[in-house]
């Protein structure tokens, strides 16, 4: 008599996989019916990658990629009101590591399916995707999201929309290794015809390996309501807006297995600059991101934040898209400075260690302490130019922590436009701020209130003057209350039709608890003139003085510049053009440091000639020259753009850039394409630079479409 076998018990683990499972086959059953489809697409796509150059390692990268659907997607739709898709996608990646050859695959799976009426319409999407690897371990992710939304366009009856979605991620060389989130919403949109109201509900909650428990709430109520009245001659807006946003963080990390919780500052600044940065420098928030670090320059990078925070990594991203990465960027030397609450000027510390990132191409900054604001300053010395892309700071994590804030906000908004006579309309708006915010036990309040106002008049168009004013008055809790108040006036005039000239002035004042820190005065004057019908010239004029003050009176700088540009640009031939620039700029800096009193005079003084001949669309060649007169320096600059093939199937483009000064170096480059069929395409490019660290890149692909 056979012995009977008890049935295995399903883990949670498997019942969780069959219902995942299940829900991509129902998805992928429900789009199985005899119904007319869309033409069934394949895609495939191979590629080879090769870097190196001198001092360089040459490395190797291979990827293969497959696709199976219409378009996005294997799509039908039986009917009007139901349409379903689905997608199968597979990648491979070969690429040279420190440790030889590695591999990554990836398969991904996605379906969904939509119903749409008059009343609602309904979708639900699911995706899974797994990976393995050489280096990784095999990771798989699901994810699933629904919604459902009003479809009417009745008066009066507000817009619904609800969304609920999952996401679990795990990794099967450790059981613990699994991260999940879910993620609701509900969005009401109703328009009342006098007023418009928008509320917004969003929550997540994620568990994993080191977010052992995550939990964020958000409420967002909005109120508008505007009006034009006697004819347009009176126009208003209003509104008033309410946020809350809770936010609870269960970190589970050590000393080995930190956690990285990413900081949001305030202010940003990134900047390129051609002179060494002086001694004592002003505090200034600029943002140029993304930008480009040419060689020799000075790149100045930093994060400011509303109170101190603990700041360990200063994270520089640099552009994935870099066709020539230069090598030396981890002898790139970078010094740190910080500031305080009130400072008007940063404060050195001193070097920081930096690592770059090879694979990621990020540039990590050690910076580890306590600060209200810091930047990070340092020249680009290795011989190339670096994409930049965005700068992050970090908190390591190394300990057990439970993080709970709460932050609180209203904002009111007054906005009026007046037409007082024809020629002549004001604006003005008003806007109060109070926000609120909570961070384990510990308060902070911020109150902003601004207001600005414009006077434009335009009687005739040799006259139209303007004139502007605005406050803002901030108060926050741990720091000094801070003023800020500007004037200022416009007048601009067309005395001919050719002819454009505009005089500004603006005057600025900042205060720190009541004290007048800085002041700036601006004087400007534009023109632009068309002299001939191929000739138009600009001539742009200024002077800028400032007047900065510590808080503690224990520093102050005074600061006058003056600049002036002259530009041209002349068409002479249909394909030939020429453009002239020509530039002066001169500062003054007195610094005084009890007991101490330094000044520091710079001037520069520049011109640049262009000229382009685009003779036809196969051949565009560009020549330059660039001329320092004070350091007695020329920079001379070539392109040249080919089309050495050009026909239906096929195409070769030659790319060659030279640069000459007290460096030399030369770029050139090839793309080319051939159609070998309607479904078969091979695609090259290839770079090579020639400089003080020669640099090479090439790329192939194959790409395959049935």
């Amino acid at each position: 008599m056979p012995i009977p076998h008890p049935r295995p018990r399903t883990s949670e683990r498997h019942r969780r996989c069959n219902r995942r499972t299940a829900v991509l086959l129902f998805l992928l059953a429900a789009i199985a019916w005899p119904q007319p489809v869309e033409a069934v697409d394949f895609t495939a796509y191979w590629e080879h990658r090769a870097r190196g150059g001198e001092e360089l390692e040459t490395q190797h990268s291979y990827v293969q990629r497959y696709t199976l659907g219409a378009g996005t997607g294997l799509t039908l739709q039986p009917t009007h009101a139901i349409s379903a898709g689905a997608n199968v996608s597979y990648s491979r990646r070969d690429h040279d590591t420190s440790d030889g050859m590695t591999s990554q695959e990836q398969i991904t799976p996605s379906a969904s399916l939509y119903l749409s009426n008059d009343i609602f319409r309904t979708g639900l999407t699911a995706t899974a995707t797994e990976s393995r690897g050489d280096a990784v371990s095999t990771s798989r992710s699901d994810s699933w999201d629904a919604s459902l939304a009003s479809n009417w366009r009745e008066p009066y009856w507000p817009r619904l929309n609800f969304t609920y979605g999952e996401s679990t991620g795990e990794q099967q060389s450790r059981e613990d290794a699994k991260d999940k989130t879910r993620r609701y919403g509900f969005n009401l949109d109703w328009d009342l015809q006098a007023a418009e109201l928008f509320y917004g509900y969003t929550a997540t909650r994620s568990s994993g390996l080191a977010l052992d428990d995550s939990r964020s709430e958000s409420h967002l109520l909005r109120l508008e309501t505007g009006a034009a009245l006697w004819h347009n001659r009176l126009n208003f807006q209003v509104s008033q807006q309410f946020q809350q946003t809770d936010t609870s963080l269960a970190i589970r990390a050590d000393a080995d297995d930190s956690f990285a919780l990413p900081l949001d500052p305030g202010n940003l600044l990134g900047r390129t600059d051609p002179d060494e940065p002086p001694t004592i420098q002003e505090i200034e928030w600029r943002s140029q991101l993304p930008l480009t670090l040419e060689t020799e320059h000075w790149g100045h990078f930093g994060v400011g934040f509303d109170f101190s925070r603990q700041v360990d990594r200063l994270i520089i991203e640099l552009d994935e898209e870099m066709e020539l990465v230069p090598s030396g960027i981890n002898e790139m030397a970078w010094t740190l400075y910080t500031a305080g609450p009130g400072d008007a000027f940063w404060t050195a510390v001193g070097p920081v260690p930096a690592v770059f990132d090879q694979e990621r191409l990020l540039l990590e900054l050690e910076v580890e302490r306590e600060v209200y604001a810091m930047k990070v300053v340092a020249r680009n010395t290795t011989g190339g130019e670096l994409e930049i892309t965005a700068v992050r700071a970090v908190e390591l994590i190394t300990e057990d922590s439970d993080l709970d804030t709460r932050s609180t906000s209203h904002r009111t908004e007054l906005g009026l436009r007046a037409r007082l006579t024809p020629t002549l309309i004001a604006t003005t708006r008003l806007s109060l701020d109070q926000a609120e915010s909570t961070s384990d036990g510990t308060s902070r309040d911020t109150t902003r209130r601004r207001v600005s106002g414009n006077l434009n008049w335009s009687p005739h168009r040799y006259l139209r003057p303007s004139m502007g004013f605005s406050e803002t008055r901030q108060e926050q809790s741990g720091t000094p209350d801070a003023i800020s108040r500007s004037y200022s006036l416009v007048l601009a005039s067309t005395p001919l039709p050719t002819l454009n000239v505009s005089l500004g002035a603006r005057f600025t004042d900042n205060y720190l608890d009541n004290r007048l820190i800085s002041t700036s005065d601006n004087y400007s004057l534009n023109t632009s003139a068309q002299l001939y019908p191929d000739l138009t010239a600009g001539l742009n004029a200024g002077f800028t003085r400032n007047v900065r003050e510590q808080l503690d009176g224990s520093a102050a700088a005074l600061t006058d510049s003056y600049h002036t540009r002259l530009t041209l640009n002349a068409r002479l031939r249909p394909s030939l053009t020429a453009d002239f620039t020509g530039s002066y700029r001169e500062s003054e800096t007195t610094t005084i440091t009890s007991p101490r009193r330094e000044t520091s005079r710079s001037s520069s003084t520049g011109s640049t000639v262009n000229l382009g001949w685009r003779p036809s669309d196969l051949l565009n060649i560009r020549l330059g020259h660039a001329r320092d007169w004070d350091q007695h320096q020329d920079t001379y600059n070539g392109t040249l753009n080919m089309a050495l093939v050009r026909t239906p199937v096929t195409r070769l483009n030659l790319r060659y850039a030279a640069t000459r000064s007290d460096r030399t170096s030369q770029r050139y480059g090839l793309d080319g394409s051939w159609d070998i069929s309607r479904n078969l395409v091979l695609r090259s490019r290839f770079n090579y630079q020639v400089a003080e660290h020669h640099l090479w890149n090439i790329q192939s692909s194959l790409s395959l479409r049935l």
